[in-house]
């Protein structure tokens, strides 16, 4: 992604999932995630963002008011980080490496989509992401969900 760029996933079938990527950050001023935003052809409500920024290091907000922030906390550059992105219900957890950056309940409706947006002077690759459904385990035994048709 060049700088500027907007890039959105989406699941096709589910809003609950794990998504493991390596990024690898270069340049400018950094990069955005957009968790559970409004996505039809552009980005109608940018959801939770989630801002690392070579100035103000790692904050999270929600229509303009900050949930929480760590202005110590910098995502490395020119490497291939690991990241994950678990998505349950109500619950939310993001890692960058084996730091726990992001554990929190919300109220937010969970989406099917996940937006990238580079700042500023930034290039930001996505490698070999793995976008999974979450297996729940009942009794020993993996249950998976399935949407019923409406009758």
């Amino acid at each position: 992604m060049h700088p500027g760029a907007v890039v959105q996933m989406t699941s096709l079938s589910w809003t609950q999932y794990d998504l493991a990527t390596y990024l690898n950050l270069s340049g400018g001023e950094g990069f955005q995630i957009m968790l559970r935003p409004v996505v039809e052809e552009s980005v109608i409500d940018s959801g939770l963002v989630l801002t690392f920024s070579d100035h103000g290091g790692l904050r999270l907000d929600s229509a303009g008011h900050t949930l929480a922030e760590n202005s110590s906390f910098r995502f490395p550059k020119d490497s291939q980080t690991y990241i994950t992105i678990y998505n349950e219900e109500s619950f939310l957890r993001v890692t960058v490496g084996c730091d726990t950056v992001i554990r929190r309940y919300t109220k937010r409706k969970s989406s099917d989509d996940i937006v990238f947006k580079t700042l500023p002077g930034s290039e930001l690759n996505v490698l070999d992401p793995e976008w999974k459904r979450i297996k729940f385990v009942q009794n020993g035994e993996v249950v998976v969900h399935q949407v019923r048709d409406r009758e």
